[in-house]
C-alpha cells in the first residue's frame, strides 16, 4: 500500500483561498502557490535559522500581479551548512504543515553567478493546500564593508493571498535592487535571451525612483563585487537595438505574462531614456566621490598612477 499524507480542512481552506484569490486577480495558480510557499518559509525563518538578520530581495517585494515570482531571494550574513539547512527547514516544515503547507523534499545547490557573494539554493516540494507549490529559496551571502546597502528599513511584504497580511522583514531598497539589475544587463551573455531584468527596470523608471541613490548604489555594488565602473558605458553595447531586438521573443513572452503592452522597439527607447538619465547621475556621484576629502584612489589605480607613459628609450650598449 501506497503511503500518502492526508489532506487536512486547513489544507483544503488554504487551497480554496489561493485559487479564489488567483481567480479574483487573473494569476497563475501554480506559480501563486510556489510563491506563498517561499513567503511563509521565510516568515518562519528566525525559527528555524535563529536570531539572524536577513534582507529580501527580488521578487518578493512586489504583489504578485504585478510582478509574478516563484521563489524567495534573501541576503544572509552568515554561511550555513547543509546540515544546518536541513534542520532548520525541518523545524520550519513542521509549523508549515500546521498552516496546510507539506513540504515533501528538500534539496540543496550551491549556485554560481558570477560574482563575490557565494548563493545556495534551498529547493523544495511542497504542497500548498491542494495546489502543487514547487519553489526555492536562493541565500546570499553579504559579507563586508559594502555588502549591504543604505537605508535598508523593516516593512510589510504584499502577500500572495488576499485579505492577509504579509510578513514583515528588512527589504533591500529599490534603488539598490536597479543598480544590481543595471550591472546584470550589462554583463549579460550575448546567448542569454532574458529580459525580466530590463522589464523591472522599466517598472523602476515608471515609479520615478531616486537615481541619483541608484547611482551610489552602482558604485557600491561594484565595489563590493570588484566590477570595474567601465562597464557603465554611456551607450553600452547591451542596450543597443540589435540587442534588444535578439530578444524580442521572449520580450514579447514576457509582457504577456505580466500583462502589459509595449514592443520590443518601445522598450529600447524607454530603457536607453532611463540609462542616460542614471548615466548622468553616475558621473556626479563619481565626481563628489572623487572630490570627498577622505577619497584615496584604489591601489591598483595608485600603482598605474606612477608608471611612466610611455616606456624608456634604450641606449645601444657601448
Amino acid at each position: 500500500m501506497q503511503d500518502f499524507t492526508p489532506m487536512t480542512a486547513v489544507a483544503v481552506a488554504l487551497g480554496d483561498r489561493l485559487k479564489q484569490t488567483c481567480r479574483d486577480r487573473n494569476m497563475d495558480v501554480n506559480n501563486s502557490a510556489s510563491r506563498y510557499v517561499a513567503e511563509r518559509c521565510l516568515a518562519h525563518f528566525q525559527v528555524g535559522f535563529g536570531p539572524t538578520p536577513i534582507m529580501v530581495k527580488g521578487g518578493l517585494l512586489y504583489p504578485q500581479h504585478m510582478r509574478p515570482t516563484e521563489n524567495g531571494d534573501i541576503a544572509v550574513v552568515r554561511h550555513y551548512s547543509e546540515q544546518e539547512m536541513q534542520r532548520g527547514m525541518q523545524r520550519i516544515g513542521a509549523i508549515l504543515r500546521k498552516e496546510g503547507i507539506e513540504l515533501s523534499k528538500i534539496g540543496f545547490d550551491e549556485i554560481d553567478r558570477g560574482h563575490l557573494d557565494p548563493v545556495t539554493r534551498i529547493k523544495l516540494e511542497a504542497m500548498c493546500g491542494t495546489i502543487q507549490g514547487n519553489t526555492h529559496l536562493d541565500l546570499s551571502v553579504a559579507q563586508g564593508p559594502f555588502a549591504f546597502p543604505q537605508g535598508v528599513v523593516r516593512q510589510r511584504l504584499p502577500s500572495v493571498i488576499s485579505n492577509q497580511p504579509g510578513i514583515v522583514a528588512y527589504c533591500q531598497p529599490l534603488e539598490a535592487a536597479a543598480a544590481e539589475k543595471w550591472l546584470a544587463v550589462f554583463q549579460q551573455s550575448a546567448t542569454d535571451c532574458r529580459v525580466k531584468n530590463q522589464a523591472d527596470l522599466l517598472s523602476f523608471a515608471a515609479m520615478e525612483i531616486d537615481k541619483d541613490r541608484v547611482a551610489r548604489e552602482i558604485i557600491r555594488v561594484c565595489k563590493h563585487r570588484d566590477i570595474p565602473l567601465s562597464v557603465c558605458a554611456p551607450s553600452p553595447t547591451a542596450l543597443s537595438r540589435s540587442s534588444m531586438e535578439l530578444r524580442e521573443q521572449s520580450w514579447n513572452a514576457l509582457c504577456a505574462e505580466r500583462g502589459f503592452e509595449m514592443t520590443v522597439a518601445q522598450a529600447w527607447i524607454e530603457i536607453n531614456v532611463a540609462w542616460t538619465e542614471t548615466h548622468r547621475a553616475l558621473t556626479r556621484a563619481v565626481i563628489a566621490e572623487v572630490r570627498s576629502p577622505g577619497y584615496r584612489a584604489p591601489l591598483l589605480d595608485r600603482i598605474a598612477a606612477r608608471q611612466p607613459l610611455s616606456p624608456p628609450s634604450r641606449r645601444p650598449a657601448p
